[in-house]
């Protein structure tokens, strides 16, 4: 008798474990899923699909944007490159007005992960440390951050930032309007 009530606390137990793990797995398959989900909702959001044309009607609302023969910059963004599963790249960068080229500001559209949750609308604003970056950074940031489940973080350089698209997209000529 003895014998028989240990094995099946033996049994019992073993169950319990292999449950509690079940659920587990279940619940962490459940919250990649939302992960993927929340992220994919991220990227095809309008906001960031139209930022490029509006990010270059912003840029030519600064007068500091104009050429000397009152015509605008040239302006230019990438399409986005797929840097890894959850993760999309923007390049935005235009011509400045005595012909030098910016490297302008890098986008990233983020999804991190942490032990209590999965924060998904995570968007990584990589720029060179300048007066007109840091401004176009803040509209960008004020722009993606209207909704509650988007987290901004900048990160400025000092050098300016490579570009993905440089050598696919060269700037040397000035647009007129």
């Amino acid at each position: 008798m003895k014998y028989k009530l240990r094995s099946l606390m033996a049994f019992v137990t073993v169950a319990c474990v292999l449950l509690v793990i079940a659920i587990q797995i279940v619940a962490h398959q459940r919250r990649i899923q939302q992960w993927h989900t929340s992220f994919q909702t991220l990227y095809q959001d309008t906001q960031t699909r139209t930022l490029g044309p509006d990010l270059k009607a912003q840029l030519t609302s600064y007068p500091e944007m104009k050429t000397r023969d009152g015509g605008f910059i040239q302006i230019n963004y990438g399409s986005g490159s797929e840097t890894q599963d959850l993760a999309r790249e923007f390049d935005y960068y235009w011509q400045l007005p005595d012909g030098t080229r910016s490297d302008g500001i890098r986008l990233t559209l983020d999804a991190e992960r942490t032990k209590e949750r999965l924060t998904a609308h995570v968007v990584h604003l990589r720029y060179e440390d300048h007066p007109l970056n840091n401004r176009i950074a803040q509209w960008i940031e004020k722009r993606l951050t209207s909704s509650e489940f988007v987290t901004v973080k900048h990160q400025t350089s000092k050098k300016p930032v490579p570009s993905i698209n440089s050598a696919a997209h060269p700037v040397n000529s000035v647009a007129r309007n």
